[in-house]
């Protein structure tokens, strides 16, 4: 599944109020998606996410909302891992 497909399930499935779920889809859609959107979530790197918080426009935005996209991106990437390992029963 290519990570934007699986980003924007996940955040149609928060519930976030408004003012963060406008923040979490900014730092999806600008910052994330150019870098990593059309990969398939098994190929994402460390190289790849070293990419995004690299990002020049990023660093105009650094403090909370570095550390906020970093949250997100740990949530994405930690729900993905368990949907693999949890066996079904």
């Amino acid at each position: 599944m290519k990570f934007e497909s699986y980003a924007r399930d996940w955040m149609e499935q928060q519930n976030f109020i408004k003012s963060t779920r406008k923040t979490v889809r900014q730092a999806l859609e600008v910052y994330t998606f150019p870098v990593i959107g059309d990969k398939e979530i098994s190929d994402i790197t460390e190289a790849d996410i070293d990419t995004i918080f690299q990002s020049e426009r990023l660093f105009d935005r650094v403090g909370v909302f570095s550390e906020r996209l970093f949250r997100v991106l740990d949530e994405l990437f930690i729900e993905e891992v368990d949907e693999y390992l949890i066996p079904v029963l």
